[in-house]
């Protein structure tokens, strides 16, 4: 049995917020309840248990606190180290003051709770296990073998139904979690990737947003990330000649061309409305604006079916460019964004409905020749 596979918190962080939770109250209740004893004169109650106690859970409590301040820095496996030690410290007080009643027997919980709530199934049964096999030290020890049978059972069936039922939760508020995330990941029209998703995968190329980057003329040999912007032209037209359902069926039509005609690593995404982006990693200035050409070429061969005839559909694109040295997405669509409305009035652009660029007697598509970068 692997031990990353059973002992990784779920959530680092919130299992460091329980765990100092747990350390601190339940160290906090044992170590008072000891000292009342002191102090009301039970018998069974002695400083010497009570320094016990307090040097016994110390470990624990700087466990817990330590989880909680630095959650990323302990590995894995502390995680189910940490129910098993206060398991274990909680055994030991139990069997150093040879008691093992309700109050004595609860605390051996704790753990068992903690690793229910963060643990995987695998790490949290472990903790049961343990808290079981402590708790049957205890009890038999402390009891007579007809009362510690019966606190055993009473106790592990609260283990065991305790365990499962956190296990359970943890493993259903898991999955919704995971559907969550892939309902924020993909757009629930065309199932291309969300505007979220397109700056996480920005963001892994480009570096995070930061210092600002520095605007460049182009280097047409140089790679980098390209980004460019389409919109389906026309839309608001469509959906008032056709219908709703009609213009939604065109932007998935759309977006069905863009991601088949993605390459592996690209990113195509709806970012809101008819505008779609799709993210180039590893592109050259060329290779963006070819790639919008194409992407328009392609929409304007594949009308939309309807009916008994077609919907002709086209697509106005602008094109920015990032060199290796690091910049922003947001640099990134504030040229092509430029572009793509330049494009709308007709100015000279990226790439155009007819394939080439106004006034671009190289045919790269440029409409100010700038590259970000």
């Amino acid at each position: 049995m692997r031990l990353a596979g059973i002992s990784e918190p779920r959530d680092r962080v919130d299992a460091g917020r329980t765990a100092v939770i747990l350390a601190v109250v339940g160290t906090v209740i044992t170590v008072a309840s000891e000292a009342y004893g002191i102090v009301v004169g039970l018998p069974d109650h002695t400083v010497p248990d009570l320094i016990w106690t307090s040097l016994a859970l110390v470990p624990v409590v700087a466990a817990g606190v330590t989880a909680d301040r630095a959650p990323n820095l302990l590995p894995g496996v502390a995680y189910l180290a940490f129910p098993l030690a206060a398991i274990a410290a909680l055994a030991f007080v139990d069997l150093n003051s040879d008691r093992a009643g309700a109050a004595a027997q609860v605390g051996l919980l704790y753990g068992v709770v903690f690793a229910g709530i963060h643990l995987p199934a695998g790490g949290a049964w472990l903790v049961a296990a343990a808290a079981l096999v402590a708790d049957a030290v205890v009890v038999l020890t402390a009891l007579e073998p007809a009362d510690a049978l019966r606190d055993l059972a009473v106790v592990g069936t609260a283990i065991v139904v305790l365990t499962s039922v956190l296990v359970r939760g943890a493993g259903y508020r898991e999955a919704m979690l995971e559907r969550l995330r892939v309902l924020a990941s993909a757009d629930p029209l065309t199932g291309l990737a969300t505007r979220r998703v397109l700056t996480e995968h920005a963001e892994s190329v480009l570096g995070p947003a930061g210092a600002r980057p520095m605007v460049r003329s182009a280097s047409p040999t140089r790679e980098g990330t390209g980004l460019v912007l389409v919109d389906l032209d026309g839309f608001k037209a469509l959906n008032d000649s056709y219908g709703h359902p009609v213009g939604d069926a065109a932007l998935m039509h759309v977006a069905r061309i863009l991601k088949s005609r993605a390459r592996l690593g690209d990113t195509v995404a709806r970012i809101g409305g008819d505008e779609f982006a799709i993210l180039l990693p590893g592109a050259e200035p060329a290779d963006v604006r070819r790639w919008a050409r194409m992407l328009q070429k392609a929409v304007r061969r594949s009308p939309l079916p309807h009916g008994d005839g077609l919907i002709a559909l086209s697509l106005t694109a602008g094109v920015a460019h990032a060199g290796p040295d690091g910049l922003t997405l947001e640099d990134l669509y504030r040229v092509a964004d430029r572009e793509l409305y330049a494009a709308k009035r007709g100015e000279a652009c990226a790439a155009d409905a007819d394939g080439d660029a106004d006034g671009d007697a190289d045919g790269d598509g440029g409409a100010d020749g700038d590259d970000v970068s």
